[in-house]
């Protein structure tokens, strides 16, 4: 029997690569800015506000600040005596149990639904005031501007990259018959 024998040889390759370089010098612009800012200068002398509040007070019946202290004390006192009597008739109408009276229903609903009150309109007088103005006085000073520009530049070294292939071994095959002397089984 006869055999075909066949034996092959890959390519072999070598790269060899140089890298792409960039290389800027930049030198940027550069801008000078020289200012002086624009004054402007105000002097406000102060005005005088007058204000009287007595006819204003007048209308509430306050006629001066003693008066008007005086009041509040009296009705603070009546009012603090008129809480202390509400108390104390809360206590006895809860103390009535012959009554037969939910007297804490009853006080309840009545402290949570009180007496309507009588309003009084009346007009109010109003405050005399009186303001004085004084007129400002103003200084302009103009400001200054210059401007020095130096441009920029950019320089590039460019290097392109590369790259080389070389074959060190070639592919091949290789092919031949042969006749072995004993034949084998397999």
């Amino acid at each position: 029997m006869r055999v075909l024998n066949v034996a092959t040889q890959p390519i072999s390759m070598e790269f060899e690569t140089q890298n792409t370089a960039l290389d800027l010098n930049i030198v940027p612009p550069q801008l000078q800015l020289d200012t002086e800012a624009a004054k402007l200068e105000i002097r406000q002398p102060k005005g005088t506000l007058e204000i009287d509040g007595t006819p204003f007070r007048y209308s509430y019946g306050i006629k001066n600040w003693q008066s008007f202290s005086r009041d509040n004390a009296q009705d603070s006192r009546n009012a603090g005596l008129q809480a202390i009597a509400e108390i104390a008739q809360e206590g006895d109408r809860m103390a009535l149990i012959e009554s037969k009276e939910e007297a804490v229903v009853a006080i309840a609903a009545q402290t949570n639904f009180p007496e309507m009150r009588e309003l009084t309109w009346a007009p109010l007088e109003k405050p005399d005031i009186h303001y004085t103005l004084n007129r400002p006085q103003t200084n302009f000073i103009p400001g200054k501007f210059d401007l020095n520009l130096q441009r920029g530049s950019v320089q590039n070294n460019y290097q392109p990259g590369k790259v080389d292939i070389s074959i060190t071994q070639y592919p091949s095959i290789r092919m031949w018959t042969s006749e072995p002397k004993v034949d084998l089984m397999l």
